[in-house]
């Protein structure tokens, strides 16, 4: 009787656990710093652009570029897996860095406000570092506003948090208004969920490795 009790009580725990988990997991992956209403930043920050979701991403970074009359949009030029087999037989491929300026040249924004970076980058962290790098021997604004996707947001502040920590530059984050994201009921789309399980895994390595290297 003693053990069917426990019993009971885990699968209760399972259950309370797992509606939190669906309740606020998407809630907390965001994190919005409302930049458009800070005055301050108007004709006094820098984007950066992330890699990764190319439409909505620099869309987003466009508004922003306009309502804040922001001086910069960087955009770090990413590893591309396998480009090498391309480049055997003669063929040649934009890196979606590349894509991004064009796009934001298409829209109207002047190409030299748009700041690409090499670096090879392979994730969020090698963009932060490379544009922490970056900053070290050029000049750039001390407002940085990092342009997400959503369910990314809160990492990304995280890790851009930590490569810019001993620098003079004030990081804000603002994800994309063109993502379709409901942090509310992401677990009724499944590509949503997709989303969410793999950026709580790469929270807790964030958390647990990748913070201390």
């Amino acid at each position: 009787m003693f053990r069917m009790g426990n019993k009971l009580k885990f699968i209760l725990v399972c259950i309370i656990l797992c509606v939190l988990f669906l309740s606020f997991g998407g809630i907390f992956l965001v994190r919005d710093d409302k930049v458009a209403d800070l005055a301050s930043l108007k004709n006094n920050c820098d984007i950066v652009l992330l890699m990764g979701s190319l439409t909505d991403r620099t869309l987003g970074a466009y508004d922003l570029f306009v309502e804040l009359d922001a001086n910069n949009v960087y955009i770090m030029r990413t590893h591309m897996e396998g480009i090498e087999l391309f480049h055997q037989k003669g063929i040649t491929i934009d890196n979606q860095a590349d894509l991004a300026k064009k796009a934001l040249m298409d829209l109207g924004l002047a190409e030299d406000a748009i700041i690409v970076i090499d670096g090879d980058t392979e994730s969020t962290r090698d963009e932060a570092n490379a544009l922490a790098k970056y900053f070290l021997n050029n000049g750039h604004s001390n407002n940085l506003i990092v342009m997400t996707s959503k369910y990314h947001s809160r990492r990304s502040g995280w890790i851009f948090d930590k490569a810019l920590s001993k620098s003079d530059v004030n990081v804000y984050v603002s994800p994309t208004a063109y993502d379709n994201f409901d942090k509310h009921f992401w677990f009724t789309d499944r590509e949503q969920m997709a989303d969410v399980v793999l950026e709580y895994i790469k929270i807790f390595h964030f958390v647990l490795i990748e913070q201390w290297k």
